[in-house]
């Protein structure tokens, strides 16, 4: 009697019983018939890399090619295995190709690449800034502009140069005849290990971020696929506010 269950072999991996694999079916016994198996993909379809950090990604089945892989990235054809360095930051659509001699088999993955501020730190700054931390620490400012680097990392800027330009701004709005203070800025969108508090104050000493005193008016992804556009209100009328002052808050989690 032959015995034929299906099941997914990983390549490279150590099987510990006697079989004989006929395009993905285990064969006990190795009594083959011959038959046909297209590739099946029953990969993730959703991971997460961390740029500057080694990454592999598993595919199950048998020869491969992927396309939209991010920078940093490529495809092994014959173990499936995506691996490499990320350089970037983002998230890829990436599509995959698995072939035999009885079909192709298409699958999409989706890669996140997510920011931290260890690995942005390793991206932006060389081995002997990394070990000077009035130089790559959260509060250090190397492009002498003020900005500390916890909040340039926040917002996607350059620590080696001056980005006073691109801080936070705020500016009055006016929504039916009401005019309100309002705060925009652009964030990374990956970035992790942080939280940003937009806050509102009445005298600079104490503030608040709750939703019943700081509105979120939009969020808006930008071209470059990495920051979006962020707006928030204060939802006090100036009209009934003698002083009013909002700031962004960074903090690490």
């Amino acid at each position: 009697m032959t015995l034929r269950r299906s099941i997914t072999i990983s390549p490279m991996k150590r099987i510990r019983f006697p079989l004989c694999l006929a395009f993905g079916a285990l064969v006990l016994g190795c009594s083959v018939e011959s038959f046909a198996s297209v590739p099946v993909i029953t990969s993730a379809s959703t991971t997460t890399a961390t740029p500057n950090v080694p990454f592999d990604y598993q595919i199950t089945t048998t020869t491969f090619t992927a396309t939209g892989l991010p920078p940093g990235l490529s495809i092994d054809a014959r173990t499936g295995i995506i691996s490499g360095t990320p350089t970037t930051y983002g998230r890829s659509e990436v599509t995959i190709t698995a072939t035999n001699a009885d079909g192709v088999a298409i699958s999409n993955v989706t890669i996140d690449i997510q920011a931290t501020f260890a690995g942005w730190q390793q991206l932006k700054f060389s081995e002997s800034e990394l070990a000077d931390p009035d130089i790559s620490g959260d509060l250090a400012s190397p492009a002498g502009d003020g900005i500390p680097n916890l909040l340039k990392y926040a917002l996607n800027l350059d620590p080696h140069a001056p980005e006073t330009i691109r801080l936070p701004e705020a500016e009055v709005v006016s929504s039916d005849d009401v005019d309100y203070l309002t705060l925009s800025f652009s964030r990374l969108k990956s970035a992790t290990g942080i939280a940003l508090l937009p806050q509102v104050s009445s005298d600079l000493v104490e503030w608040h971020s709750d939703s019943a005193q700081v509105a979120t008016v939009s969020v808006t992804d930008n071209p470059d696929g990495e920051t979006q556009d962020v707006v928030v209100q204060s939802t006090t009328p100036l009209s009934t506010a003698t002083k009013q002052f909002m700031r962004l808050r960074v903090t690490r989690l």
